[in-house]
């Protein structure tokens, strides 16, 4: 089996969206049309997400600056709070900018949040999507805030 044969029928496995066994397309097997195409869009997304941690991360990649880290524990601690409920993120996924962070932690519908580190303004990152921009999810809310159309998560009286 090839490198990609076996890392397509894994991802298919694994995500298991149709059943064990069942490709993508939704049809029995594994196809190597579909691996191509799966790759294919794999890579366009692998490529869209090196740009954006370019445009809008300070070190241009994933995670918290060491120089950051007490900082960020209190932002955490604050929407913790402000959630009322533990989170659970990779941290590996954060994303810091100059002006914000970009937090994980999310449920159905809400792949996250954006913290604003002079205000503490709290934007929800929901999941929505533009098909037109070939990106992971979240960075259609990042983008979405940084036009100036974020969703400010409400205050708690």
């Amino acid at each position: 089996m090839s490198e990609i044969e076996h890392w397509y029928k894994q991802e298919v496995d694994e995500d298991n969206i149709f059943g064990a066994g069942v490709c993508f397309c939704g049809k029995l097997g594994y196809h190597i049309d579909c691996q191509r195409k799966m790759s294919a869009i794999e890579d366009r997304f692998d490529k869209s997400d090196k740009n954006l941690l370019k445009k809008y991360a300070v070190n241009g990649e994933y995670g918290v600056l060491k120089g950051h880290l007490e900082e960020f524990n209190i932002v955490c601690e604050k929407l913790a709070n402000h959630l009322r409920q533990k989170l659970d993120f990779d941290e590996s996924k954060v994303i810091e900018n100059e002006h914000w962070w970009f937090i994980p932690h999310g449920w159905v519908g809400v792949l996250g949040f954006i913290v604003e580190k002079k205000s503490d303004d709290i934007y929800v990152v929901g999941s929505r999507v533009n098909l037109d921009f070939e990106a992971y999810a979240y960075w259609h809310g990042i983008e979405g805030y940084s036009t100036g159309n974020g969703e400010l998560y409400p205050k708690r009286m």
